[in-house]
Order: C-alpha cells, then structure tokens, then sequence
C-alpha cells in the first residue's frame, strides 16, 4: 500500500513539473514571437527612417516639392518603392498582422503621404490606369486605408 502511494506521489509530482515546465515554455515562446515581431516592425520603421531613397522622396512629399509627371525615371522607382512600403504597411494592417498601436508608429508618413495634393493626383492616374487595363491597383491597401480614413477621395 505505502509503495503504491508513493509511485502515485512520484507520478503526480512529474506530472504537474511536466505542467509547469510546458507553462514555462509556452510564456517564454509566446515572449520570443513578441520580440521578434517587434524586431521586424523596427526594421520596417528603419528603412523608412534611415534609407535615403525613402528619407529623399518622404522629404520631397513632406515639403510639398513632390512632382508629377516624374522628371526621372529614377524619380518614378523611388517613389514607387516608398508607396510600396507604405501599402505593404497597409497591408499588414489590414490582415491583423500589426495592431492600431502599431500602425501608430508609421502613421506620420501615412498621414504626410495622403496631405500632398500631387500624391494623391498619382494615386488617382494609378487606379483610372488600373480599371482601364483591368487590375488591381499596385498601392490597392495604402490607397484602401486612405478611403477609410478619409484622407483620400477617387475621382
């Protein structure tokens, strides 16, 4: 009888450091995804901040210096690839995969971005150009996130 109850301690015992450990585990995993996460919202946040290309055009957009029709086509590849950030930031948003607070971070740049008038002419030439070859705008989640703050009306 004592032998039976102290292989049944023994087990419980494993079993519940067994419990407790997979806890441990799960808590330090689930902090692991969060640093990570956080990692690759820095990184984004970086290459906006840090890259010259994005830092030249975000400036140009800023200070009401942005042109269009694009004298280069260096001009037009810039541009292009800062929208593109923007609508992929668009875009993790729209799939949960950032929160509000998180968007937070960018929304300076979103908010500069949608201010300027030549911007938003580009924007419009990109869906009239989209519709009439049938397809998807390429900035289709920066351009949806401007619809739905209303920052951004198509004409």
């Amino acid at each position: 009888m004592i032998c039976w109850l102290s292989e049944n301690v023994i087990v419980i015992i494993t079993l519940v450091g067994s419990i407790i450990g997979g806890i441990i585990a799960l808590i330090k995993w689930n902090q692991s995804i969060k640093v990570r996460h956080a990692e690759f919202i820095n990184q984004i946040h970086e290459k906006l901040r840090y890259d010259e290309k994005f830092v030249k055009t975000m400036n140009l957009i800023d200070y009401g210096k942005f042109v269009w029709p694009f004298n280069s086509e260096e001009e037009e590849i810039t541009t292009d690839a800062l929208l593109a950030l923007l609508n992929y930031i668009c875009y993790l948003y729209e799939i949960k995969i950032i929160t509000r607070k998180e968007l937070d971070i960018f929304e300076y740049k979103l908010i500069r971005t949608f201010n300027n008038s030549i911007i938003k002419e580009y924007f419009n030439f990109l869906l009239n150009f989209s519709k009439e070859n049938n397809t998807i705008c390429s900035f289709k989640y920066l351009i949806d996130y401007g619809i739905k703050t209303k920052r951004f009306f198509p004409k």
